[in-house]
């Protein structure tokens, strides 16, 4: 898939998943180019009174081959790789606004200065005309932890 892809959720035609305590909604373009995709622009909105929770340790990117890997919020200790992340309280009535990254696609190197870099999300899929990749989201709601699985599909253009 060279250029450009079209990104939406599989079976609404937009970019928003909605339910009676969350909503979600990517921020992707209308148009992504495939080789500057290195991250998910996200916003979780809490549509309830109480506090919620994003468990990052049990949210996951699942690429189209089906391969897993979890997500990290782009501000958070990304040099900690593997460690467990403190979760995200989202407060009631408010929003966060984040980017996620695949944890597997954050490189570290430290030639000839420490920096990190970032992996194209779907580089390797470029010869498919239609892509089916997963977002899991796992929020804690209530003391219950509700898992959120959001099927999304790229189109090329």
């Amino acid at each position: 898939m060279a250029g450009k892809v079209k990104i939406e959720l599989q079976n609404t035609g937009g970019l928003k998943f909605e339910d009676e305590f969350i909503s979600v909604t990517f921020g992707f373009k209308s148009e992504e180019k495939l080789n500057e995709l290195k991250s998910m622009p996200i916003v979780i909105k809490n549509k309830t009174a109480k506090d919620v929770s994003v468990r990052w340790d049990y949210s996951v990117f699942i690429d189209p081959n089906g391969d897993s890997c979890r997500i990290v919020p782009k501000e958070s200790p990304i040099t900690a790789g593997n460690a467990s992340l403190e979760p995200t309280t989202i407060k009631g009535n408010s929003e966060l606004k984040t980017e996620v990254i695949p944890n597997d696609y954050i490189e570290w190197s430290t030639k000839p200065v420490a920096q990190l870099s970032y992996k194209t999300l779907l580089e390797t899929f470029v010869e498919s005309k239609v892509m089916e990749f997963k977002v899991f989201i796992a929020v804690e709601v209530a003391d219950d932890v509700k898992p959120y699985e959001m099927t999304l599909l790229g189109t090329q253009i």
